[in-house]
């Protein structure tokens, strides 16, 4: 049961759904608000509809209302949850390991904290984005105010601090950068086989090289480079076909001089 079913499919499937046999899988769209009424008295009889959720909700409200689409105008029903442990620790961030050490009484208290946590952190980080946000405001309608009475020197201030206040997380300080090339050596290349030696070359030594240029344009940036290669040739050269560069088990080298030679020696 998804939401890019037609309306008609999805009518069929909802009120197939609270019959015997039947088993229906549907995403978390349809725990609220979708009616699996039971008349089938074969279902009632051995305990109604049975729910399973799958995943452990951000907000208590929606795990009601997926209870709630059993056990519908007093008929009877069951729910229960089965979870991935992955799921919680990517989404609420509990260890991988730490259920073991939960008694099974006290497990659904366990997730719930857990949940509270979440929502408590997700509170704050709301409050202080607020905080920011009314900051940045305030400082907006003061670089437009001192614009409209012709105050130069301040406007020019307050334009700096804004950009300032709204500009992304500092570069690091060094940045690592792997560079892999693959060169066709094959027959048909070969009179371009200089040339394109040349150019590969030119990429990572020189002032035309990837690193010159970064480096040129981030001064206050280490870059660390490494180069790898790999050559192909035609299929008839079998084990010939494919020759990697490899440097103490590394296709990966920092030693330029070493990987031009490679390329002009393949």
């Amino acid at each position: 049961l998804t939401e890019e079913m037609s309306t008609t499919a999805k009518e069929f499937v909802i009120n197939k759904a609270a019959t015997a046999g039947q088993i229906t899988i549907s995403s978390a769209v349809f725990g609220r608000g979708t009616d699996f009424f039971c008349k089938d008295d074969r279902v009632l009889d051995n305990g109604g509809v049975h729910i399973i959720q799958t995943f452990l909700s951000v907000e208590k409200s929606e795990e009601i209302q997926i209870q709630g689409r059993t056990s519908r105008q007093g008929k009877k029903g069951t729910y229960q949850m089965v979870l991935l442990e992955n799921d919680l620790n990517v989404k609420f961030e509990l260890p991988l390991g730490s259920k073991d050490c939960v008694a099974r009484k006290d497990m659904y208290e366990w997730l719930s904290a857990a949940r509270e946590k979440r929502h408590i952190a997700k509170c704050e980080l709301m409050k202080a984005n607020l905080i920011e946000a009314t900051e940045k405001d305030k400082k907006t309608h003061d670089f437009f105010d001192a614009l409209l009475f012709g105050k130069q020197q301040a406007a020019c201030e307050l334009f700096k601090e804004l950009y300032l206040s709204m500009k992304k997380t500092p570069m690091p300080s060094t940045v690592d950068l792997d560079i892999a090339f693959a060169i066709d050596m094959t027959g048909s290349m070969s009179p371009y086989i200089s040339a394109a030696v040349d150019t590969t070359k030119s990429l990572i030594c020189g002032n035309t090289s990837v690193l010159t240029k970064l480096t040129k344009k981030f001064p206050e940036i280490d870059f660390n480079l490494r180069t790898a290669v790999l050559a192909y040739r035609d299929i008839d050269d079998a084990e010939n076909q494919f020759q990697q560069s490899l440097w103490k088990e590394c296709h990966f080298t920092k030693d330029v001089p070493s990987a031009i030679k490679f390329i002009q020696c393949s």
